[in-house]
């Protein structure tokens, strides 16, 4: 066995475990797991694998470790063994599923409401149009650094279902690393995305940036000191309003705390608002959860809205913001997002061609009603 993993090449699997744990697993199971990727890197529906004595020869073990393992690959319905014929590959697709996978840890409470409903989305529309489907759900907490360059996946189940080749396609929520599209992809596994995955090759991706959006529109109503709270680059944050005419003061950008560590509104606020003795007139804010945990720090300092402040705010659509005053807020729309990534992977399972980048739903700016704090105003599309 260990002579014919390095003359196979190509047979190493993503694993939650060093490989030398793999080599602690009696020999039948090793063999059924070189096997069962060996099917799907190369064979096709319908194809002879060799006789017993065959693979006994070329795996250098006994013919009774051969037949322990074929017997595993029947019991998954991976191969069918047909008595005085051979043994035969199963058409794959009958024991394979949809995956949606979500790194983030999906019940933790400062995980975004977005992130919930692409997730519940996906699982409906995928098995509306007649696909089995699999959430994976990870353990990373919103606020915590997780290198997607190094690292593979906190959700073993994920790992175990694509070595074992029960994946047909995977939808990636909040991201995925570069190990785990590399394995996808060896393993022809179509893979769609939302947002500006690096490692993603299809996306559904915002048509317009939100920065410039919320900062337009600060200008376009006669805002010029304007604050602006995120995660993120705040040279990109620059950037954007040097094109629409502002110059922002560095001490009224805050883009270095991440938005789900809890109290992160409110200290970002409470710096903005006591760094200079010259107040702002705007704020931006580009992420729902950091608003929500501003909100209590804005009342708090007395500040008048919209007359001394006027609030945008990043908004996931249909979602309820109880602040007793009014805001603006750039919408963005969960289902809409996830009915696009569900097309898109249902083409790309059916072998269709598909542009990698695909334009998502509009952000819509959604404006109170004069005199009324809820966001129960028009909405309409914003274009650039």
């Amino acid at each position: 066995m260990t002579n014919e993993r390095s003359r196979d090449g190509g047979t190493s699997m993503l694993r939650k475990q060093p490989k030398s744990e793999l080599q602690n697993e009696p020999l039948h199971r090793q063999l059924t797991a070189l096997l069962r990727r060996e099917i799907a890197l190369r064979r096709k529906p319908g194809d002879r694998l060799e006789s017993q004595n065959e693979l006994a020869r070329r795996f250098n073990v006994s013919v009774l470790t051969v037949r322990e393992a074929l017997s595993g690959l029947a019991e998954e319905g991976i191969i069918q063994r047909r008595r005085g014929s051979g043994t035969f590959v199963t058409d794959p697709t009958r024991n394979q599923w949809l995956g949606v996978l979500m790194e983030m840890d999906i019940a933790h409470p400062c995980t975004a409401t977005s992130f919930r409903r692409i997730v519940q989305r996906l699982r409906l529309g995928l098995r509306e149009r007649g696909h089995r489907v699999r959430l994976y759900a990870g353990y990373v907490a919103p606020y915590e650094s997780f290198d997607f360059t190094t690292q593979a996946t906190t959700c073993d189940d994920f790992i175990d279902d694509l070595n074992a080749g029960r994946l047909r396609g995977v939808a990636v929520v909040t991201g995925i690393s570069q190990a785990v599209i590399e394995e996808l992809k060896a393993l022809s596994v179509p893979v769609v995305g939302s947002g500006s995955d690096p490692f993603v090759t299809h996306q559904v991706c915002p048509p317009q940036s939100l920065i410039s959006i919320g900062l337009q529109y600060l200008h376009d109503r006669g805002r010029r000191k304007v604050a602006v709270m995120g995660w993120g680059n705040s040279s990109a944050v620059l950037a954007a309003a040097r094109q629409v005419g502002l110059e922002l003061r560095p001490e009224w950008i805050r883009c270095d705390v991440h938005p789900a560590l809890p109290g992160a509104g409110w200290e970002e606020f409470r710096e903005i608002w006591s760094a200079l003795r010259e107040k702002p007139d705007g704020l931006l804010v580009t992420d729902d959860v950091l608003f929500a945990d501003a909100a209590p720090a804005l009342i708090e300092a007395g500040v008048r809205i919209p007359d001394e402040l006027l609030v945008v705010t990043d908004a996931c659509k249909g979602a309820h913001y109880p602040v007793p005053f009014p805001i603006v807020r750039i919408e963005n729309d969960p289902e809409a997002t996830a009915d696009a990534m569900v097309r898109i992977l249902c083409d790309l399972v059916e072998g269709k061609e598909v542009p990698r980048r695909t334009e998502g739903p509009p952000l819509q700016l959604v404006e109170p009603q004069p005199g009324d704090p809820s966001p129960s105003a028009q909405r309409k599309a914003v274009s650039e």
